[in-house]
């Protein structure tokens, strides 16, 4: 069973659970090993044998992270290697095969052809139109299909030509 649980609250469903160890402070969320597998309660170090939990209402005991989509797509993919590999391997976990979360650099736009491009780690980021033009190649870039691509590019040019933008997100 795999539980894929969203929002920015505890649900009914998290709560309802009993026989699962679960967060007791702040947001409450099913606790997982670092391989996303459920742990049988409060006292217990076992594991629900073939019951998985990923998204905003669950956390891996003892590295919590935030509830962000970037986490439940890294866990998704981790997943999705995590039982390929455990079909070739006849069901056995491979100790080595841990779940790791890799943070993404923080970019945004702040307005007047300026961005912010936050540090990471021992990185500096930096400011100005540099940084807004790294966001925008990394907008074009980002996205998934070449329609949506020339429909940003196409918005870019007109907002150049007229002078402001004509598209609010």
């Amino acid at each position: 069973m795999l539980m894929w649980v969203t929002g920015n609250k505890a649900t009914e469903l998290v709560m309802g659970m009993q026989d699962v160890r679960k967060t007791e402070t702040g947001l409450i969320r099913i606790l997982t090993d670092n391989h996303l597998r459920v742990f049988e309660s409060k006292d217990s170090d076992k594991v629900w044998d073939g019951v998985f939990a990923l998204g905003d209402a669950a956390d891996i005991d003892g590295n919590s992270l935030p509830t962000t989509a970037e986490v439940a797509v890294q866990k998704a993919k981790y997943l999705v290697k995590f039982f390929i590999s455990r079909s070739k391997t006849k069901f056995s976990v491979p100790a080595s095969m841990l779940f790791t979360y890799t943070e993404k650099q923080l970019v945004s736009y702040i307005g007047s052809r300026d961005g912010i491009i936050a540090g990471r780690g021992d990185r500096e980021g930096w400011t100005g139109r540099s940084a807004w033009l790294a966001w925008r190649s990394g907008s074009v870039m980002w996205t998934r299909s070449w329609r949506n691509r020339i429909v940003i590019l196409l918005t870019w040019i007109l907002n150049w030509i007229l002078g402001k933008e004509i598209a609010k997100m």
